[in-house]
């Protein structure tokens, strides 16, 4: 083939002459190469290490495991800093006595300790050191009665009655708890005044004054004794009642044979109380009736009589009662009563023998840190002319005072001794360093 057919048959533009083909080699086609060699597979490779993928999410709790053994036992503490008092040591780490601010007891010491006016605890840095405090309310004691004046025989006058003994602990969270404390403590109740009379002028004597109380805030409370009664001028006298822990003592006329006070407190009595915390009342023309916490009744007076004055009545932590007054006769004039004791010989007042002026009774020995004062002594009758002798005061805290003795006029003028003052109020507190 030639010319224009050859040259299409190859594909060749008309014109161009074909290329010098490759010889091909026998058994071969020249349309398809012959494969090429290949050598023996290569081991395969090693990539690198990829970078971490992302966090998974957190997996369920396991189980708990089972408890492990016990630890061995740690090393014994330092030794804390309290440490008990020994040899001469107090003991309490702090002591505060407080009492009226218009007291005569304010600045004098009392159980080794300065005596002050009452005060509020409105802070916590008002409260004393303490962890522990052991707290006293002492009630004020009654006023005893002043004698009576006559121109025949009569019994001299009746005492007052004592004021209660209540004691309490609190803790300090107790008392930071009922902050503000504001405290009051009143007076001892006054006797009644000595009556002066001539002629034929006659008189039943001035009744004591009822006392008031004492409080701690709403903590803890206690009532005075009431004063020593008046009768007629030859009849019966009562003495005053004791002071318990929720009520005060009352007053009785004494008028009659029988007539009586009540003890203040739980459990009220005409005589000597059931309750540990109710004062003792008081039947006429009998020694004072004794107490445990709550105060002892005065001594009472038998009317017509001239009669060395009943003793006041006793207490275990209360206020004494004040002893009675002394009698007298148009010629002669008997002793006033022994005031009621606390723990200690009572007071005797002192009655002339003869037709001189009567003595005053002995004042009640002041309490303690366990115990009110005593009683004060009656005072001693007088005849003829001149003063008897006066009632004396009850000791501190809450002693009653002792009644006045009488005074029987032959001529000239007589003047009655005056009653004995009740003692004062006190609010004592002690802390206690505890553990």
């Amino acid at each position: 083939m030639t010319g224009s057919f050859a040259s299409k048959r190859r594909g060749l533009a008309p014109g161009k002459r074909a290329p010098n083909l490759p010889k091909v080699p026998p058994g071969q086609s020249l349309k398809r190469p012959a494969p090429p060699l290949r050598g023996p597979k290569g081991d395969p490779g090693v990539g690198g290490t990829g970078a971490p993928g992302a966090t998974g999410p957190t997996g369920p709790a396991g189980s708990n495991g089972a408890t492990g053994a016990t630890g061995a036992t740690g090393a014994t503490g330092a030794t804390g800093t309290f440490a008990g008092a020994s040899g001469s040591s107090l003991g309490y780490a702090s002591l505060n006595v407080y009492v009226n601010a218009s007291s005569t007891k304010i600045g004098t010491t009392f159980q080794g300790v300065t005596v002050q006016a009452v005060t509020t605890w409105s802070v916590a840095a008002h409260v004393p050191d303490g962890n522990f405090f052991l707290v006293d309310v002492a009630a004020p004691g009654g006023g005893g009665a002043s004698g009576p004046a006559n121109t025949a025989t009569t019994a001299g006058a009746a005492g007052g009655g004592g004021g209660a003994r209540i004691r309490r602990i609190f803790s300090r969270a107790e008392i930071l708890a009922n902050l503000p404390i504001v405290m009051t403590a009143d007076l001892g109740a006054t006797g009644g005044g000595a009556v002066s009379v001539s002629g034929t002028a006659t008189s039943t004597g001035v009744a004591g004054n009822d006392a008031g109380g004492v409080t701690f805030g709403a903590l803890l409370f206690a009532f005075g004794g009431s004063g020593g009664a008046i009768g007629g001028i030859a009849s019966v006298r009562t003495g005053g009642a004791g002071g318990g822990m929720f009520s005060a003592g009352t007053t009785a006329a004494g008028a009659t044979l029988g007539a009586s006070a009540t003890g203040g407190g739980l459990g009220g009595t005409t005589g000597n109380p059931l309750d540990s915390d109710s004062g003792a009342g008081c039947i006429n023309s009998v020694n004072g009736r004794v107490a445990m916490h709550g105060g002892a009744s005065g001594a009472g007076a038998l009317g017509n009589t001239n009669a060395v004055g009943f003793n006041g009545g006793q207490a275990r932590r209360g206020g004494g009662g004040g002893g009675g007054g002394g009698g007298a006769t148009t010629a002669a004039a008997s002793a006033g009563g022994i005031g009621g004791t606390t723990g200690s010989n009572g007071n005797n007042g002192g009655g002339p023998a003869g037709g001189t002026a009567g003595n005053n009774g002995t004042p009640g020995q002041d309490g303690d840190l366990n115990r009110n004062g005593e009683g004060g002594g009656g005072g001693g009758g007088n005849f003829g002319v001149g003063t008897a002798g006066s009632g004396a005061a009850g000791g501190f805290p809450g002693g009653g005072g002792g009644g006045g003795g009488a005074a029987v006029r032959t001529t000239g003028a007589v003047t009655t001794g005056a009653g004995g003052k009740g003692g004062d109020a006190a609010i004592i507190v002690m802390g206690l360093p505890g553990p």
